[in-house]
């Protein structure tokens, strides 16, 4: 039979002295002898709940004060549900902001005999000693609550606890909804409003979908003391959209989610706490779902597997560019990457060059989206049977560099990191090159006062002999979306114009510290004019930067090894929008700047040359402490404006040769042009 509190409440209002028992090792239930009460020594209250037997009945809305007291002192309450409520509110605190007792609750299911049955519910194991204010959601009728030190080891003599009860109707008028079975059904434009009312609180959702296949999902909610999450699943039950407003409890949430949905069928939308452990029942959010259809022909081509294929056939690199191949697409909500696939033949040394543009062209379409365009190659050795399978490749490394090609990432482990995707075969893809739109609002050409410029990303880059490559298109991040606005996708291909490639390690982003070792230089003969070998209309080496971020390496041996001897290069550049650059190396780094063009739109054509035997030529020569040279031929990567470096434009001609030439002069150190020092030859 349940007590009632009447009769504790008052003796707990007497003074502490009165109502003291002996604390030995333990508090007996017989009742103290008063002759033996020593005064200095403090003991504990005596209550009359012992076990689930003799639980006090509590009635919502009083508060009860007790006490932990002895070690594995358990106070022990009954109560009822009321068949008109389903959430139940629990406060529990210790009075005194310090204490030994880490004060807690459990909740239990009582079964036919009005005896303990299951455990229900009980506060978060990370809020353990702290004031309990939680709710739960349970079905009418009656329970029994129990308080407790979390671990039975503590007790307080002097501080006691306050335990408060309330009962409230379910605030959430889609409840039930809490599994898929249950699922609350929704209409394409329909908005709901629901609440998570208590701690693992999931309110299912379910969308029947026909020919309009772009999901549009919105999430509102005031501050709350949860963090509103919104999950979306495709009728096989594949995780579609996942959106988590982490900050709910300080700000409001907004989340919006959009994506283009392969198959029609029964979706379901689920609103929960991100991790089930926190609600609000005072708290509503809002949630709206749209149906539209998506404009993307290539749809759906949201993966490898689904790929757009640009060809039916292998396309061939020959020496003139393929016929570009054009293909129009949108994104239509945020995360959609549409994948294309383009088989190959004969493409071992050749370059790729593929140009997205949005139509549209405003500040405000350039301010939301960003055009992007990536190259994705397979990494044959690495094989795959899932995306996760291929966050790294099957290729060591110890530097960026070692990872050329595969987007020169190293990563902790010493492997190249992957492009997390796997490719149908089974074999890992790997990121070779990414452009995007980018304006520098600094620049005088991105201001919004001006004309917008066109949204576009261009992206060249060698083909490595892959037989079948991948292009990923999407708003760079994917974070945003435009599916009322197209985008143009121009491919094609050749042969690489430049018969000396590949003389470099191919980097997506050339660094500003161009290593010479180790590139794979081309050699460049060192032609002996003190014997009659000079430069002639034959015997130039020619070269194009036909891509992005093409740098041509050339070396040459020390031409007169342990001494000093007098150089000279001879260049050509055709008119282009190259502004080529000529460096030479030693493998510890820059030796002397040749060329270096300012940059311009279009560069007209010129010829000269760096060194001589005349006093007005320069001083160009090889010094007897090195033992070899490098030459590099890029397109200037920076520039100076208001004396600060700002980036260049990126510049690529097939189609704009160089042609480079290097004789030896003279067999010792020329004066002038050069000047002889005790240490060696110099520039004056």
């Amino acid at each position: 039979m349940f007590l009632s509190t009447s009769s504790i409440r008052l003796r707990i209002a007497r003074p502490l002295e009165l109502v003291l028992l002996v604390m030995l090792t333990s508090c007996g239930e017989d009742e103290p002898d008063n002759d033996t009460i020593d005064p200095g020594v403090l003991v504990c209250q005596r209550d009359e709940s012992e076990g689930p037997e003799s639980a006090l009945a509590l009635a919502f809305g009083e508060t009860f004060e007790g006490f932990i007291c002895p070690i594995e002192d358990e106070d022990w309450f009954a109560f009822e549900l009321p068949a008109s409520d389903s959430l139940l509110r629990v406060q529990l605190a210790m009075k005194a902001t310090l204490s030994p007792v880490e004060v807690t609750y459990a909740l239990w299911s009582v079964d036919a005999s009005g005896n303990k049955d299951k455990a229900v519910a009980n506060p978060l194991s990370t809020n353990i000693g702290t004031a309990h204010d939680d709710s739960h959601c349970l079905a009418p009728g009656r329970y029994l609550l129990v308080v407790q030190d979390d671990g039975d080891n503590a007790q307080d003599l002097r501080q006691g606890y306050t335990l408060s009860l309330s009962s409230s109707a379910e605030p959430d008028q889609n409840e039930p909804n809490d599994d898929a079975a249950a699922a609350t059904t929704l209409q394409a434009g329909q908005s709901v409003t629901g609440a998570i009312a208590c701690r693992g609180d999931q309110d299912f959702f379910a969308l029947e979908t026909g020919s309009s296949n772009l999901l549009r999902v919105t999430l509102t909610a005031p501050i709350a003391q949860f963090q509103p999450t919104v999950r979306v699943y495709a009728p096989d039950d594949t995780l579609l959209i996942e959106e988590k407003s982490l900050a709910g409890s300080v700000r409001e949430t907004a989340i919006e989610a959009n994506r283009t949905l392969a198959t029609q069928g029964r979706y379901r939308i689920v609103v929960s706490d991100d991790d089930d452990k926190q609600a609000d029942p005072s708290v509503s959010y809002q949630l709206t779902v749209e149906l539209s259809t998506d404009t993307d022909p290539n749809e759906p081509n949201n993966s490898p597997a689904t790929a757009t294929a640009l060809s039916s056939n292998a396309v061939a690199c020959s020496d003139g560019w393929s016929q570009s191949i054009v293909k129009t697409g949108n994104f239509g909500s945020v995360g959609d990457i549409d994948w294309f696939s383009l088989p190959l033949t004969g493409c071992t040394n050749a370059i790729i060059e593929a140009e997205v543009e949005l139509d549209g062209r405003s500040w405000e379409l350039n301010g939301l989206v960003q055009a992007s365009v990536g190259l994705v190659r397979p990494h044959l050795p690495s094989s795959c049977a899932q995306d996760t399978d291929c966050r790294t490749l099957s290729k060591a490394c110890s530097s960026n560099l070692d990872c050329s090609g595969l987007f020169e990432t190293c990563t902790s482990e010493g492997l190249c990191a992957g492009a997390s995707v796997c490719l149908p075969g089974g074999v890992c893809g790997a990121n070779q090159a990414q452009r995007q739109y980018h304006c520098d609002p600094s620049a005088d050409e991105c201001q919004t006062n001006r004309p917008a410029l066109p949204n576009i990303a261009r992206l060249s880059a060698p083909l490595l002999g892959d037989e079948l490559v991948y292009l990923r298109v999407s708003d760079y991040q994917a974070n945003a979306a435009a599916p009322q606005t197209s985008y143009t996708l121009r491919v094609r291909v050749r042969r690489d114009p430049d018969t000396h490639e590949p003389s470099n390690l191919y980097e997506n982003e050339a660094r500003g510290d161009i290593p010479a070792p180790p590139q794979p230089a081309t050699s460049l003969p060192v032609h002996d004019c003190t014997a009659g070998d000079c430069c002639g209309s034959s015997n130039w080496v020619q070269g194009s930067l036909a891509y992005d971020d093409d740098i041509d390496w050339f070396s040459y041996g020390h031409p007169c090894a342990g001494t000093d001897c007098t150089l000279r290069i001879r260049y050509e550049v055709d008119a282009g929008p190259v502004d080529a650059v000529l460096i030479a190396h030693t493998p510890d780094g820059a030796w002397y700047e040749l060329l270096n063009l300012d940059e311009a739109e279009n560069q007209s054509a010129l010829s000269g040359a760096v060194g001589g035997t005349a006093p007005g030529d320069s001083c160009f020569y090889a010094f007897q402490g090195h033992e070899e040279y490098f030459l590099s031929v890029r397109d200037r990567r920076s520039y100076f404006r208001d004396g600060v470096a700002v980036p260049a434009s990126r510049d690529w001609s097939g189609e704009q040769r160089y042609r480079i030439c290097l004789e030896k002069l003279a067999n010792d150190c020329l004066e002038p042009p050069c000047k002889v020092y005790t240490s060696g030859c110099g520039v004056p």
